[in-house]
């Protein structure tokens, strides 16, 4: 669909009758003032909208956000100073600490027996400097990730490199697990860590020259070995070589942490006309990782959220609950600003009406992930003919993503959640990768983004009845495992995303 037929669809399908044309099934009605507001912030998002920009001056002109970076600070007092010039009212950051990682100049390594061949390699999240001048033996391929698969080889393992990647993994991967293989074999003694291609098709794309850093202790802390990742070809020949013997690798890099380090969280809000202690929030992580721009992950996702209150400001009609825009922090290290933001706000959390989570790119815009809540679908129906003609009225039920971003404290607090549904068709092409730069944005998927979200947001907003009920600490934990995420449970537990 070109952006002129896109424009013509959604103007079509916003009429101020159409509370009337909504299947009489309904439990609940967008009333025909809201659904005015809403025609109108359609038309203005087209004509006014700042999404693009934002998501540009983001990417361009701070480029990589790391949590707790120097860029990461620029971001945040750019938001800040974006939410106060739209005309939020209680615009403010609230701070939590990190162990702040980065690293200080590229990462150089080779094979260099049973001959010379230069790596595609660079620092993992995380991982401390190599000595000066570098380190360098033999490496040994890890072939699980469990303690009982590791311990048969502990005794090569140490003082070698071990080589995890994609052979190393179960079939029926839980990717909590990943996070529990670096500590083990810092236990038992690795000189340095080798990372290949951990994530199966299509998510894995990890050819040469392409990076994709992820968080690899569940809290954030800093890893006690030297740990690089390397391409799926070096990956590849480093197991065609052991076939025939010994193969040794070194690498160098120089990597800066800083403990303790005091990280700003961006927000605002437009208080409700009639229930102004009641919140919808509509959030988005501001950090990134450091190989691209970070223009998708999470760029479209912050100039959603920005350009979201925006539209709704501009109507200059609040709705009836208080609208609140939150950008995180630390999600990229495992949602530690959004586990921090919920358990400050533990004693408020009831008053929270719904949760709405952008964080997966700029593909053409399904719908909303319900995260397992039938309610929750139910409740949307009223919204579904807003969204029908731009082809964003697909409603997720599948629980995959429960712990997968800054929704997740929220779940777990019993909080109703919405997760922003695309096409992540080309996403993972680009996902954490040095590619993940503005050139990589759709602006007409980023308008249907923000369309999508403005109107839900609005929606929830101004209804005279409350989204959904909030879950009980049992009804959550039953959630998980009748779908069969007991696993999920136990590790959201242990790092606060349950409380």
């Amino acid at each position: 669909m070109n952006l002129a037929r896109l424009i013509v669809a959604i103007i079509a399908v916003l009429p101020p009758s159409l509370n009337a044309q909504q299947p009489a099934h309904h439990s609940k009605q967008v009333s025909t003032q809201t659904s005015e507001s809403m025609q109108k912030m359609v038309g203005d998002i087209f004509v006014n909208g700042q999404a693009y920009e934002y998501d540009r001056h983001l990417a361009d002109e701070i480029g990589p956000r790391l949590t707790g970076s120097a860029n990461y600070m620029k971001a945040a007092q750019w938001a800040q100073r974006k939410m106060q010039a739209l005309g939020l009212a209680n615009v403010h950051t609230e701070i939590f600490s990190i162990s702040a990682w980065e690293p200080d100049g590229p990462a150089i390594g080779s094979i260099t027996m049973p001959f010379g061949h230069e790596l595609h390699i660079y620092s993992f999240p995380g991982s401390p400097s190599t000595p000066k001048g570098g380190i360098s033996t033999k490496v040994v391929h890890v072939p699980g990730i469990t303690r009982a698969e590791i311990e048969p080889v502990q005794d090569s393992l140490r003082g070698n490199f071990a080589l995890v990647d994609r052979q190393s993994l179960p079939a029926n991967l839980v990717d909590v697990d990943l996070m529990q293989v670096m500590p083990l074999l810092e236990e038992f003694g690795v000189k340095g860590i080798l990372v290949g291609d951990l994530l199966p098709a299509p998510i894995g794309h990890y050819e040469n020259g392409i990076e994709d850093p992820f968080t690899s202790t569940p809290d954030g802390s800093m890893l006690k070995v030297p740990t690089a990742q390397i391409g799926s070809e070096d990956v590849q020949l480093i197991h065609r070589l052991m076939e025939q013997g010994d193969v040794t690798v070194t690498f160098n890099f120089k990597t800066k942490i800083r403990q303790s380090v005091d990280v700003p969280q961006v927000v605002g809000e437009i208080p409700g006309s009639q229930y102004p202690d009641q919140i919808v929030l509509v959030g988005a992580h501001l950090d990134s990782w450091h190989p691209g721009t970070g223009a998708q992950d999470n760029g479209t996702g912050v100039a959603t959220v920005l350009d979201v209150a925006r539209a709704i400001e501009a109507q200059q009609r609040a709705p009836r609950r208080t609208v609140r825009f939150v950008l995180f922090g630390g999600e990229e290290q495992g949602t530690l600003g959004s586990i921090s933001y919920a358990q400050h706000h533990r004693d408020e959390l009831d008053k929270f009406d719904a949760v709405l989570i952008s964080d997966t790119g700029s593909g053409p815009v399904l719908g909303w992930s319900t995260m397992g809540r039938n309610d929750e679908q139910d409740s949307l129906q009223a919204v579904e003919p807003f969204l029908h003609n731009i082809g964003s009225d697909r409603m997720d039920n599948s629980t995959d993503e429960l712990i997968g971003s800054d929704h997740a404290s929220f779940v777990g607090s019993g909080v109703p959640a919405l997760l922003l549904s695309t096409d992540l068709t080309n996403y993972w092409s680009i996902h954490h990768k040095a590619s993940d730069t503005f050139e990589s944005v759709s602006r007409q998927n980023l308008m249907q983004a923000v369309v999508t979200t403005a109107l839900t947001a609005y929606a929830i907003a101004d209804s005279e009845d409350s989204f959904a009920r909030h879950f009980s600490p049992y009804e959550v934990r039953q959630m998980f495992q009748e779908n069969g995420h007991e696993a999920y449970y136990l590790f959201a537990k242990k790092v606060g995303m349950v409380p």
